[in-house]
């Protein structure tokens, strides 16, 4: 004869469905892999496999088929494959989680032809596709990617990657050949790569190359930000052949990128190699290499900047200014010190000032252990009226200035890899600046120089971004006097 369960069985085949039913809900509701061939794949497929690869990303023009989004999904792009220009607009609007971040981009294993290359988004100069790619979500990685062709229609300022949401990366992300069938100020200032707005983005490893846009280096800039940005990362980047390199908005941190050739626009305006408008959020330039900014300035930037650790050369009559139009002048203080500047291929240049837009006074300013190489003469800094309190060696020993022919003639020369580098250990910049290392530790990197070597605990530090002889492979170079003891 059957009985019925004890109360204890029934609790015990409870627990057991209801694991089994948390099993499946956690399989349905887990974070997945879903790969896309834009050449060769189908949205009727699953997508969860290489074999079985969706043609188009959630979010993509002409997607079919359905998709729930979980945090932490990631989003395989075939390499070496072409999404054309009919798959864009694209937007994306889901977003991660600081535990769960999504992820937009390669598997290096999985491409089409003889090696691996980036995927390639197509915008076949296209001029009314508006934005090429938005990103509105957060906590998202948008990876290793090529976008080419993105086009224009006169008078419009489309963007080819917005990232609108926060916390989000883009990375190793190679830019170029933008195009405008006419030039007008807008396409030429306003056509940007990549435009930040939102908090706590980074840009890494990016490339810029404005060099077979049409006009050729005449429109688009690489990086633009709006409203509302702040601690920002642009690291590590090549921004090159442009009108604009970084522009308009605030940042955080700008550090480590080569620029070079900002070249005058189509329109006439913007031609800066870094411009902050703002006040908003504090700004630090370090560690960058810049050269051949031919007519605008190398860095126009608000009051509350720290540069420190880059080198400027081969530019036009003005490496920095201070801008006085920002906001909250009065209250705001810049710091620009061990720096190596030559400004003598476009101009005489000096090594910066204040800009006076506005006749506002700057509160404070200290200008220390710079290196200049320059033809101008006279004084190096201008508009030092301007400032409420001036804190300069600027004429000391501590910051020597020279003229092309007295670098020349101490050794410091251009070379590709570290330019107007000391020789020697006995060069006039080593070992004569003044010592900043009571304040080490308030700046990312500040205690080293652009090539991480430590500058002094005690005593005096080098003047400009080196401090010790480099060699051209770009490693300190050892010391001779050192001699061997036997123990």
């Amino acid at each position: 004869m059957r009985g019925n369960l004890s109360s204890a069985t029934r609790g015990i085949v409870f627990l057991l469905a209801l694991s089994a039913f948390l099993l499946l809900s956690e399989s349905a509701f887990a974070q997945q892999t879903y790969y896309i061939d834009c050449a060769a794949g189908s949205d009727a497929n699953n997508g969860t496999a290489k074999a079985t690869p969706w043609q188009h990303a959630p979010g993509m023009v002409g997607r079919t088929g359905s998709y729930t989004h979980v945090a932490g999904d990631r989003f395989i792009f075939k390499g070496g494959v072409t999404c054309p220009a009919s798959f864009f607009p694209w937007t994306i609007s889901s977003s991660g989680t600081s535990g769960s971040r999504d992820y937009y981009g390669v598997d290096q294993t999985w491409y089409s032809g003889a090696s691996w290359a980036r995927p390639i988004f197509d915008g076949e100069r296209v001029t009314t596709m508006g934005q090429m790619i938005t990103i509105n979500g957060s906590f998202l990685t948008f990876d290793n990617f090529e976008i080419k062709n993105h086009g224009a229609a006169v008078g419009t300022i489309p963007v080819t990657l917005y990232l609108g949401g926060s916390n989000n990366i883009a990375s190793y992300i190679y830019i170029h050949a933008h195009y405008v069938s006419s030039c007008t100020a807008d396409s030429a200032n306003g056509f940007f790569g990549i435009a930040l707005r939102g908090t706590n983005n980074i840009i890494d490893h990016y490339t810029k190359d404005g060099s077979d846009g049409v006009p050729a280096g005449t429109i688009g800039g690489a990086i633009g930000t709006a409203g509302g940005t702040g601690n920002t990362q642009i690291r590590y980047s090549t921004i090159h052949d442009v009108p604009n390199a970084i522009c308009c908005g605030t940042y955080g941190d700008v550090f480590g990128n080569t620029i070079y050739n900002v070249l005058t626009s189509c329109a006439g305006t913007h031609e800066n190699a870094i411009e902050n408008l703002s006040n908003a959020w504090r700004l630090r330039v370090y560690n960058n290499l810049i050269h051949d900014v031919r007519v605008g300035v190398v860095l126009l930037v608000c009051g509350n900047t720290d540069i420190y650790n880059n080198v400027f050369y081969h530019n036009g009559p003005s490496a920095i200014q201070i801008d006085t139009n920002c906001g909250g002048e009065a209250s705001a203080h810049a710091y620009v010190y061990n720096n190596t500047i030559e400004g003598t291929n476009y101009g005489a240049g000096i090594l910066g000032g204040v800009n006076n837009r506005s006749g506002a006074t700057l509160g404070a300013l200290t200008i220390k252990n710079n290196h200049g190489i320059t033809n101008a003469g006279g004084a190096m800094w201008s508009n030092m009226n301007l400032v409420t309190t001036l804190d300069s060696d600027s004429g000391t020993s501590s910051e020597p200035i020279m003229t092309l022919a007295q670098a020349a003639a101490a050794g410091y020369t251009y070379t590709e890899t570290n330019p107007y580098s000391p020789p020697s250990g006995s060069s006039p910049t080593v070992g004569v600046a003044l010592s900043l290392t009571s304040s080490c530790g308030s700046l990312p990197g500040q205690c080293s120089d652009k090539l991480g070597v430590a500058r002094p605990t005690s005593g005096p530090w080098s003047a400009g971004a080196y401090e010790a002889p480099q060699s051209t492979s770009g490693k300190p170079i050892a010391p001779t006097n050192l001699t061997a003891t036997v123990q």
